[in-house]
């Protein structure tokens, strides 16, 4: 085919993703799909009608391609592409036409899109797979690339964030010449602005006797050669000279080779000098009990760049500064909390709040209230930054070591990233978590309340060349910050509150919903926690009364229930099982074959499927795991119990599964968990993967 560039088999390997078919009908979608499985690409392809819908799409969650049917007014490809390129211009687009010729294909493209195909006949879905794998693997690379020009842009950008905050001293040497430096290169010799030194011969500012020896330094770096080895030399200030010792690195910029030259601030930090009687009156602060109902806590606050800003202005005026900073610091406290100055630029505080949601809050005012403000003396103004910690107190932990690790801890704060504030200690680490508990808790509830839930599904591939219509569903929340959770991140926690059988009822009764409007064969697995379990009774009767109730085909439910959660509480997930197949639903257990009794499992519940732990994908390769998967899955053959295996994720595993008898996979290599949300008034029918 001209155009198309033979890729190695590798190369061929690398594309993935989703092929989405915006037409009229969903005959040429299969048709696709079907012939890119059978040549084993790793796709999912998907199928929408209306333009509403793929804006919806392109919205929630874009495909990785997609193909526009070109013959039918029905599909808008002009709308199609300004859609696209408006809310993602980076999206390949394919137009799919019946018939193809070299006029419409050159049209198409000068229309801005990436090609033309056909699904036609054998010929042309050969063109058509090479065309997708093409621009499959174009668009991977593409958004590879951005992304490292992005990584790239933010590491220089912190270099010279860094280089800018340092107290060390750095200039960049390119050809002889100062090309660059920070403020503490430009006040090591003593000038006022980085601006009077660039543009200067290095060897200008190195005294006569010493300038031979340096350049011949400069050449030896510039091979490879004594890199970041330390050189003595001195330098020409603008009023002495200064001796230093400095370290010739090389590097690049721009792909030209500059050396960089280091010279470390070998000054004492007289800023973290102890004052004795402040550091005396925190510790003894910390030794008194907090008052009943109170936690407290020990902060230290350090201002940043202290050594560096002092420079600038002078010793005087930096410790005015330093006192305003302070008295910032101190309106930001609740009354009761107590303020020592530890340091020139450290400030102690122990304060007392009702929990660690207060200390966040203390954090959150320090933040807001201290940093990017400008504060003066007579003749300066500063825009100050302040890092440090807030560690809750546990009564007992040993309060010297607590002063010493927060000001250490403050301290490296301060110097790595500055302008932070971090809380810290195991009782925060509890506090903090027990608070996002309680939150996530009450965001459940609010999203039971307000209907905030959406469902979600992933697709269970089969593996005996069937269509896929068999999906998990699972439930997402958005929170109140408008945040969407999936379910792992707050079913944890719903279970802990008793909260995690009504959410079971809440996917259930919109499953059902969802199966009563679709007049499709698409089978909806649905999970159903501990709690439901235990309750089984109540779930029975709820159940029943729901099942009796909706008009739709019962096999296409299929209800699914742990089996670790199965055998500790048997009787009741019988008395489930039971329900479910008396109403004609089906009935699944998952985590399945970790257990000794697992046969017994299988004995004695009415099972349809069987979906295998995933620590049996995971160690596929000891013998031992192979020996007891094998023997599990005879055992279901024979009772006629399909399986299913999830967390498959290369073509190697899927195809020892194929050979094993398997029925059904699941993973990422299958299909990305959770890709499409649906409701009842989205058509579940209208997206295959």
């Amino acid at each position: 085919m001209v155009g198309l560039k033979v890729l190695p088999t590798e190369t061929w390997a690398e594309a993935s993703g989703i092929v989405l078919v915006l037409s009229s009908t969903e005959e040429k979608a299969k048709r696709i799909e079907s012939y890119l499985r059978n040549n084993g690409h790793p796709l999912r392809t998907a199928w929408i009608s209306e333009m509403a819908e793929f804006e919806d799409l392109l919205k929630r969650s874009p495909p990785d391609l997609v193909l526009c049917e070109n013959d039918n007014p029905q599909v808008q490809l002009t709308a199609a592409l300004e859609l696209s390129h408006r809310l993602v211009p980076e999206l390949p687009i394919l137009a799919l036409c019946d018939s193809l010729d070299a006029e419409s294909t050159a049209i198409a493209m000068s229309s801005g899109l990436q090609d033309c195909v056909s699904a036609a006949d054998p010929v042309h879905l050969r063109h058509l797979e090479r065309v997708i794998i093409r621009e499959l693997i174009n668009h991977q690379r593409f958004r590879e690339l951005n992304f490292a020009r992005r990584q790239l842009q933010e590491y220089q950008s912190r270099h010279e964030q860094l280089t800018e905050g340092t107290v060390d001293a750095v200039a960049q040497v390119q050809e002889g010449i100062l090309v660059n430096a920070n403020p503490a290169f430009a006040a090591l010799l003593d000038y006022h602005s980085v601006d009077q030194l660039v543009g200067l011969p290095l060897i200008d500012l190195v005294v006569e006797e010493q300038q031979s020896s340096v350049k011949d330094r400069l050449r030896q770096v510039l091979k490879g050669k004594h890199d970041g080895e330390p050189l003595a030399l001195s330098l020409r200030g603008a009023r002495d000279c200064v001796d230093v010792k400095a370290r010739l690195i090389l590097g690049s910029n721009d792909g030209e080779s500059v050396i960089e030259m280091l010279i470390r601030n070998e000054r004492g930090k007289t800023d973290e000098s102890f004052d004795n009687q402040g550091c005396a009156g925190f510790l003894a602060a910390l030794n008194i009990p907090a008052t009943a109902g109170m936690l407290s806590a020990a902060a230290v606050v350090r201002l940043d760049r202290f050594d560096e800003l002092e420079d600038q202005v002078g010793v005087i005026a930096m410790e005015e500064i330093a006192n305003q900073a302070a008295q910032a610091i101190d309106r930001c406290l609740n009354p009761g909390d107590q303020l020592f100055r530890l340091s020139r630029s450290e400030i102690a505080i122990v304060a007392l709040r009702a929990d660690v949601r207060g200390f966040e809050e203390l954090r959150e005012k320090l933040l807001s209230s201290v940093n990017g403000e400008f504060y003066s003396s007579e003749q300066n103004a500063l825009k100050l930054s302040v890092s440090g910690v807030i560690h809750p107190l546990d009564a007992t932990e040993n309060m010297r070591e607590v002063v010493q690790d927060t000001v250490n801890e403050a301290r490296s704060i301060s110097r790595n990233l500055g302008g932070n504030i971090s809380l810290i200690g195991e009782l925060a680490k509890e506090k903090v978590t027990e608070w996002e508990t309680k939150r996530i808790v009450e965001d459940i509830r609010t999203a039971l309340a307000e209907d905030r839930l959406n469902l979600a599904y992933q697709a269970i591939a089969s593996l005996e060349g069937r269509a896929n219509n068999l999906f998990d569903v699972t439930v997402r929340m958005t929170d109140r910050d408008g945040n969407e959770r999936n379910g792992a991140e707050f079913f944890g926690a719903a279970e802990e509150s008793g909260l995690a059988a009504a959410l079971d009822r809440w996917v259930a009764s919109n499953v059902l919903t969802i199966l009563t409007e679709r007049s499709n064969d698409q089978v909806l697995f649905v999970k159903l926690s501990e709690s439901t379990i235990r309750d089984s009774a109540q779930f029975v009767d709820w159940l029943t009364t729901e099942l009796e109730r909706a008009n739709f085909a019962p096999e296409t439910l299929v209800f699914e229930l742990q089996e670790p959660v199965v055998q500790r509480y048997f009787q009741r997930a019988k008395k489930i099982a039971e329900a479910i197949r008396a109403q004609g639903a089906q009935l699944a257990v998952e985590h399945y074959g970790m257990s000794t009794s697992s046969l017994q499992t299988i004995e004695q519940l009415p099972l349809d499927y069987l979906k295998f732990d995933s620590r049996f994908t995971k160690n596929f390769a000891d013998k031992e795991i192979q020996r007891r998967f094998v023997e599990l899955i005879e055992a279901a053959k024979q009772r006629r119990i399909k399986t299913i295996v999830s967390y498959v994720e290369d073509n190697s595993l899927m195809a020892h599964l194929w050979q094993m008898g398997v029925n059904f996979v699941q993973g990422f290599h299958v299909q990305s968990p959770e890709i499409v949300l649906l409701n009842s008034s989205g058509p579940v029918e209208q997206y295959h993967y």
